[in-house]
């Protein structure tokens, strides 16, 4: 309503209107990947949540499974954008699910849709080293190996040679 008056003491007071003003919260962009992209049960699965919002971001939250396994809140700073990670696993063969849900201070909810990722079973590379050590272990076996039977064809050539 407006309320008016004048110098001589004239008031006036206008019909009381309502007004609504509703909370319009925008858009939230979330992100989720996992590293690495491939992993074994050897693993530790590291999962980034990128988040982008029109208003501030309140919780976010990361679920592995159907599970929750982190929540973060954020408490009295102001937050519109911001990266989130979460370490977890090792996880068993097969195929996992991911989901994050970010809650902003409007109350608007969004989430990342079901993502999944497959583990594998341990990894069989053999690292570098190992193979080099193989290597050299192997050369040096060839190595007495080829000698005995040089000092063997030696012994023999000797022998006969003693022969009469």
């Amino acid at each position: 309503y407006l309320k008016a008056s004048d110098k001589a003491g004239n008031e006036a007071t206008s019909q009381t209107y309502k007004i609504n003003i509703a909370a319009q919260a925008g858009p939230i962009a979330i992100s989720v990947s996992i590293t690495p992209s491939n992993p074994t049960t050897d693993d530790h699965v590291t999962f980034t949540i990128d988040v982008m919002s029109d208003s501030y971001i309140l919780t976010v939250q990361l679920e592995v499974d159907g599970e929750v396994v982190k929540v973060w809140t954020e408490g009295p700073s102001l937050v519109k954008s911001k990266t989130y990670t979460f370490v977890g696993g090792p996880y068993n063969v097969g195929k996992h699910s991911y989901k994050a849900y970010v809650m902003d201070m409007m109350g608007h909810i969004e989430d990342s849709g079901t993502n999944y990722f497959e583990v594998a079973g341990p990894s069989t590379i053999v690292p570098l080293n190992w193979i080099i050590l193989a290597c050299i272990v192997a050369a040096i076996i060839i190595a007495i190996t080829l000698t005995k039977i040089r000092k063997r064809k030696a012994a023999v050539a000797n022998m006969k040679a003693k022969t009469p």
